[in-house]
């Protein structure tokens, strides 16, 4: 999730917003880029592909409230806005808690049962529990995820300590090191091949301090995540000094968490776009990033009515980013999911085989 520092941001309209404001038209999306990449790492799509993804599930929705039921509206709602074009990939959030991890299991079993086949992105938060998780206290509550992801079958792209960075709650390097190598020696152990695991950083606190602190080494991570928020998230230096090392590091990138949601002026304060142009105009940059950088094979936009948990969430002002609020960032972004690079839910299963 985004985050914000002390000192004031100015934003300005992009190109993209210029040109949607002259033509009153949300223009074409370009889908041609560099060339393709193939690392032949765990869940990589074929060379070229990009998985369409949703978020998110929340931890409200693991307890079964009254709040976590509106997720499931917003799911429906998204996939409304963008029909024909259902995602692949649906983001889930749970914690290595002994009381919320019991919750999730059940209802993501549930749902993979109602749902289908999917690929599901799943979100694993231990930053209140770091030095129990990292000296191997918290294996139970890995165990019973590992065993709930058995029983679901389908595959997961696992955000191990996402956010490691994040300017306002930054996780210890060295237990969040040791805690993700631990975490990845329980998936090996109980042999899940359909198990990807992801270090996720967030694009908000990519420039507070060097990244690469929290890397735990190529040889327990599959993919590279970024989280990306506001419009500077898009097209600041660090963001494509990140792409530049995943690449170096021959690893996938999966944008796992990305909506419009921007810094105010006055500090401490979130918003919305202000209109259907700014949404479109932030959509268009996002296909613009996915279309320039092939290492990007996967992005879930999280598309949900956040005004409704603000009890959960830092900040103020966290707003509704429903898509189908803004019919021309729903244009955008409708036709970059009708390119051929792009895997929906009728592509993925041929793709990615349940395991059996």
């Amino acid at each position: 999730m985004i985050q914000f520092g002390s000192a004031q941001l100015v934003r300005t309209l992009s190109a993209a917003t210029f040109l949607i404001v002259a033509t009153g038209s949300v223009g074409a999306v370009a889908q041609t880029g560099p060339s393709e990449r193939f690392y032949n790492v765990r869940l990589e799509p074929p060379a070229g592909r990009v998985l369409h993804g949703w978020g998110q599930f929340s931890s409200q929705w693991d307890e079964g409230t009254q709040a976590g039921a509106g997720d499931d509206a917003d799911l429906t709602s998204y996939e409304h806005a963008v029909s024909p074009y259902r995602p692949a990939l649906l983001s889930f959030r749970t914690a290595l808690d002994e009381s919320l991890m019991p919750q999730f299991a059940e209802r993501y079993k549930q749902l993979a049962a109602q749902r289908g086949f999917f690929v599901a992105q799943l979100a694993l938060y231990f930053q209140g529990y770091q030095r129990d998780a990292s000296l191997g206290m918290r294996d139970p509550e890995i165990v019973m995820l590992l065993d709930t992801i058995r029983a679901a079958r389908n595959p997961v792209l696992m955000r191990i300590g996402y956010e490691f960075n994040n300017p306002s709650a930054p996780y210890d390097p060295s237990l969040f090191i040791q805690a993700f190598r631990g975490i990845v020696r329980r998936i090996r152990e109980a042999q899940l091949d359909n198990v990807a695991t992801v270090w996720n950083a967030s694009g908000a606190g990519l420039g507070a301090t060097n990244f690469m602190r929290w890397y735990p080494g190529d040889d327990v991570v599959d993919w590279w995540g970024i989280d990306l928020f506001d419009r500077t998230d898009l097209d600041q230096p660090q963001l494509a000094e990140f792409l530049a090392k995943a690449i170096s590091h021959r690893k996938p990138v999966v944008i796992c968490e990305a909506s419009p949601v921007f810094r105010d002026a006055t500090p401490g304060q979130l918003r919305g776009p202000k209109s259907d142009l700014e949404a479109a105009a932030w959509y268009q940059e996002l296909t613009r990033l996915i279309g320039q950088h092939a290492e990007i094979q996967a992005v879930a936009v999280i598309s949900v009515g956040w005004r409704r948990s603000p009890s959960i969430l830092p900040g103020s002002g966290w707003p509704d980013i429903r898509i189908r609020q803004w019919p021309k960032a729903t244009s955008v972004w409708k036709k970059f999911l009708s390119g051929k690079r792009v895997i929906n839910a009728q592509d993925a299963q041929a793709i990615y085989p349940q395991s059996r």
